[in-house]
């Protein structure tokens, strides 16, 4: 497994004369089991975070997210 990125560069704000981009990807991670982890467009507070992996484990690796977000839920 690898990780990359950070959530303290803030890509969202960088602006090089033709405005702030909309989205921002880490490509480097295309490979299975990687993550990437950077500031939300939106909010400073939040993350975005990507992952690459297989279709039989992404179905497996939503499942398991989608439950442990039921538990919070109210």
């Amino acid at each position: 497994m690898g990780v990359a990125g950070t959530p303290k560069l803030k890509f969202y704000d960088l602006d090089f004369g033709f405005g702030k981009p909309i989205k921002h990807e880490t490509i480097s991670i295309d490979y299975n089991g990687s993550i990437s982890m950077s500031a939300c467009r939106e909010s400073n507070e939040d993350l975005e975070i990507g992952v690459c992996l297989s279709a039989t484990e992404m179905d497996v690796f939503a499942f398991n997210l989608d439950s442990g977000l039921e538990s919070y839920m109210i």
